[in-house]
C-alpha cells in the first residue's frame, strides 16, 4: 500500500439506502468480458454511472513505544489504499459490492462512489488505472484514455466511432493498394460493419484484410466484424 488519499466528506451521502450489493447486470457484463463473450465497449458502457465501492482502511500516522518495548499505534487516519505494481505504477482498487471487497480485504470499510469519482480519484493520486474487483470474480481494469474519459464523465464511443478501432482499420486497409475506400458502420449481428470498395477484384487482398483485422481487433470486438466488398 502506498501513501493513501483521504476520502473527504459527502461521498456516502449520495447513496442512502445502498446495502452494498453488486448490480447483477454489471457482474454479468464483467464476467462476459472476462470470458470473451463481451468486449471492453460493453464493460465500459456498464461501468458508466455505476456505483462502485472504494475501500478505506485505518493507517497509522503516529506511533509510540510502550514501557515493555513494542510500538503501538497512537493516531491513525482513514485512507484509501492503492495497489502498486512491480514496475511502481499505482492503481486504485474499486469493487462492485461488499462480497467482492471481502475477497480482497475483509477488514476494509466500503465507501460508495460513482465510477467517475473513482477514476478522478485515481488521476488525482497519479495512478494509472482503476482495478475493479481485483480479487475476483471478474477483474476489470480501467486505464489509459478510458480512465480519462470516465473521469471526465464522457460516454464510451461505440465501436464504429472509437478512434482506436478506426486507427487499426486504417492501418490495415491503407497497406492494401487495391482498397479504394472504406466505410465503417454499426452492425446488427457484429460489433461493427466494414465495407471495402476495391479498385478491382482481389480475393487475396480481402483475405489479408480480414485476417489482419481479426488479429488486431479480436479483443475489442469479440462479436466480430461484418465485412462486405464492392468492386
Amino acid at each position: 500500500m502506498t501513501r493513501p488519499r483521504i476520502i473527504g466528506p459527502g461521498f456516502a451521502e449520495r447513496f442512502g439506502g445502498d446495502d452494498g450489493s453488486a448490480d447483477p447486470r454489471l457482474l454479468a457484463v464483467l464476467a462476459a468480458c472476462r470470458y470473451g463473450a463481451a468486449g471492453p465497449h460493453e464493460a465500459l458502457a456498464a461501468l458508466v454511472g455505476a456505483r462502485l465501492l472504494v475501500p478505506i482502511t485505518a493507517v497509522a500516522t503516529d506511533e509510540e513505544t510502550t514501557p515493555s518495548g513494542p510500538r503501538r499505534e497512537k493516531n491513525s487516519e482513514i485512507a484509501v489504499p492503492l495497489l502498486v505494481g512491480r514496475d511502481g505504477r499505482r492503481a486504485l482498487p474499486a469493487f462492485t459490492g461488499t462480497e467482492a471487497l471481502a475477497r480482497w480485504r475483509p477488514e476494509a470499510r466500503p465507501t460508495p462512489v460513482t465510477t467517475a469519482d473513482a477514476c478522478r480519484s485515481a488521476l488525482e493520486e497519479e495512478a494509472v488505472a482503476v482495478v475493479v474487483d481485483v480479487a475476483g470474480p471478474a477483474p476489470y481494469t480501467i486505464a489509459g484514455t478510458d480512465l480519462l474519459a470516465l473521469a471526465e464523465g464522457r460516454g464510451v464511443p461505440a465501436p464504429h466511432e472509437d478512434p482506436r478501432v478506426l486507427s487499426e482499420i486504417h492501418a490495415v486497409t491503407a497497406a492494401e493498394p487495391v482498397v479504394a475506400r472504406v466505410r465503417v458502420t454499426a452492425a446488427d449481428d457484429a460489433d461493427l460493419g466494414i465495407e471495402l470498395e476495391l479498385h478491382g477484384p482481389d480475393d487475396e487482398a480481402v483475405r489479408r484484410v480480414a485476417g489482419a483485422l481479426a488479429a488486431r481487433l479480436a479483443r475489442r470486438l469479440p462479436r466480430g466484424i461484418a465485412l462486405s466488398v464492392r468492386g
